[in-house]
């Protein structure tokens, strides 16, 4: 049996070589002159390498390779957890139907439960009978002990037993002839523990953070459940807080959120036939709350007040008659539907009016769903406004660019401890008095093989699917990839390609809930300006807000302080023309029209 592979003496293999070695005459001189300047600039090679291992060990004192793990761990213990109890509200307790006492108010007692601020003690451990008291408990101890590394979760509760009573009032002054009020009979406040929260190692609630380790090759990241360590799953998700251009049919963009009450969808209808009304024109309309009303109208109820401010809010090409048309009627169709809700508030009414109209209409009165359930993350209605008629402008331009790369990753984002345990803990508040804090987190038990595969499976990102069969692109490498993931870290089997581990000095930004405080000073500097109501505005998306710019004055509409997402999907028709339809990433989809 002959040689398998090269061989020293081989003919064909040596001829081969020669071939291949067409630049031979210039391979005696391997160092390239650019490279040999720097090497003179930093004082010769061993000067260089010797930067370049300071500048690593001041990169690895400065961040780790687990920052991204504790930091957004300490971020969630210190901002996510209060902001996920301030957003459950009032819990109201209502008291049964009991026939008997019809008409009799004072049997009817309400309760309101409101929970304040919430307090996290360093783990404690009780030391027994004889000690009869607590005493701190280390990692150590609970890895020992089999034990669970967990904090201690104190709440302020404050309780109110009322009776609510219907006051008459001057209906000149309020608009209303009677409202509820209510007679409190009770009112408690205490501080209860609530649950407990485990601690991941060397956070800000360890004890061992800033003392010496236990063991050097031991940089925390994880946690510790009856004596098993456990870490999060870093989730690679779809970056949906800023506008998505996909590819699918229809013609409408939507608000989405995890709250049905808060979606909103603004369409353009018009016949089945010829895509238009009764001459050929497409008209706007928006849904929300179970109701399909002119969007004219809402803007109207938004405090809006005449159509050129509208039409000025939009800010479109005055020169486009294809936006004209749609916008004219727009109008008209509010004229029919609503024909004097430009005058006070007609416009309020009517939608006070089809709201009461749905099989379950809101509690709410209108004005209150106007400030809680349209775009819960915006305050005030003149900011609602505006970024309505942002919304408005992207459904009109649609089909002037082209479709984003789901699979760049820019447009992903890392979900860490702080987004998922936000996410686990939102829909666990019903379930508190029935002690049913349970559900499913994506841990990963480190097996603690050696040292470099415990930091391995701490870095380690994965993407959720839902079927296999439609991964589409997503397991092969991304150009954008260079230097944030590995591309070779990734397991065998279905999985490959989906689960992937973080660059060495790749860094995960955590804390960003200040982003538009940082970029509007910074705006402002260079000679923006505020404006209330700005005109023809065009806008930016950041990680916590949204900012309206126009030609020169910049205004700041508000920042996503309820932890809900602004996932804006953009369905669009045919294309139009060759301009782009804004500056801001967008994302759309196509449908053919017939010729």
């Amino acid at each position: 049996m002959g040689h398998i592979g090269s061989s020293k003496d081989g003919t064909k293999a040596g001829m081969a070589t020669a071939m291949m070695d067409i630049d031979g005459d210039s391979g005696d001189d391997d160092l390239d002159p650019t490279n040999a300047e720097i090497l003179e600039e930093f004082g010769g090679e061993d000067a260089f390498r010797y930067h370049c291992k300071k500048f690593s060990m001041l990169f690895f004192e400065e961040y780790g390779l687990i920052s991204h793990q504790i930091n957004s761990y300490n971020h969630y213990v210190n901002v996510g957890l209060q902001r996920t109890f301030d957003g459950f509200g009032d819990l109201v307790v209502t008291p049964g139907f009991d026939p008997s006492k019809k008409g009799d108010n004072e049997h009817y007692r309400y309760a309101s439960i409101k929970f304040g601020k919430v307090k996290l003690d360093k783990p404690m451990v009780w030391g027994g009978e004889l000690n009869n008291q607590e005493l701190k408990m280390l990692p150590r101890h609970a890895r020992l002990q089999r034990m669970t590394y967990a904090s201690k979760m104190k709440i302020l509760v404050k309780v109110q037993v009322y009776v609510p009573k219907k006051i008459r009032s001057d209906k000149f002054k309020t608009g209303k002839e009677e409202f509820l009020d209510k007679e409190i009979l009770t009112e408690d406040e205490s501080e209860i523990i609530i649950g407990k929260l485990p601690v991941m190692v060397k956070s800000d609630l360890c004890w061992m953070k800033g003392e010496k380790d236990d063991c050097e090759f031991d940089h925390g990241g994880y946690f510790l459940i009856k004596g098993a360590e456990k870490t999060f799953i870093a989730q690679e998700q779809l970056y949906l807080k800023r506008l998505w251009v996909i590819n699918s049919p229809g013609w409408m963009i939507a608000y989405k959120s995890q709250m049905k009450r808060n979606r909103m969808v603004i369409k353009l209808v018009g016949n089945s036939r010829n895509e238009g009304g009764e001459n050929g024109d497409m008209f706007l309309t928006v849904y929300f709350l179970s109701v399909e009303v002119p969007v004219w109208v809402l803007f109207f109820a938004l405090g809006v007040g005449s159509d050129k401010d509208v039409v000025d809010l939009i800010g479109c090409d005055n020169d486009d008659v294809r936006i004209q048309n749609i916008l004219l009627a727009s109008d008209c169709d509010a004229d029919k539907k609503c024909g004097a809700f430009r005058s006070g508030r007609n416009a309020v009414q009517y939608l006070e009016k089809c709201m009461k109209g749905v099989q379950f209409p809101p509690p709410e009165s209108i004005e209150e769903c106007l400030e809680i359930y349209v775009f819960p993350g915006i305050s005030g209605l003149n900011r609602k406004a505006r970024f309505l008629a942002y919304m408005v402008k992207g459904l009109l331009l649609a089909g002037r660019r082209k479709c984003d790369n789901r699979d760049d990753f820019r447009n992903k984002r890392l979900e860490l401890a702080n987004e998922l345990l936000e996410r686990h803990f939102q829909p666990e508040h019903g379930h508190i008095r029935t002690r049913g804090w349970k559900g499913s987190l994506v841990w990963l038990q480190l097996l603690g093989t050696n040292p470099l595969q415990t930091m391995a499976e701490l870095r380690r990102a994965s993407q959720q699917v839902q079927y296999m069969g439609k991964v589409g692109d997503a397991r092969y490498p991304h150009p954008s990839h260079w230097g944030k993931v590995c591309f070779l870290s990734t397991p065998d089997g279905e999985n490959c390609g989906l689960v992937k581990n973080m660059a060495v000095t790749g860094l995960v930004s955590t804390d960003v809930s200040n982003a538009s405080e940082s970029i509007l000073p910074t705006l402002l500097d260079c000679g923006k300006q505020r404006q209330s109501l700005p005109k023809r505005s065009t806008g930016f998306t950041e990680n916590e807000g949204w900012t309206a710019m126009n030609d020169g004055d910049v205004s700041d509409v508000g920042d996503n302080t309820d932890g809900d997402t602004w996932p804006l999907v953009w369905r669009h028709g045919a294309v139009v023309d060759d301009k782009e339809a804004l500056k801001p990433p967008l994302v759309l989809s196509e449908r053919r029209r017939k010729p």
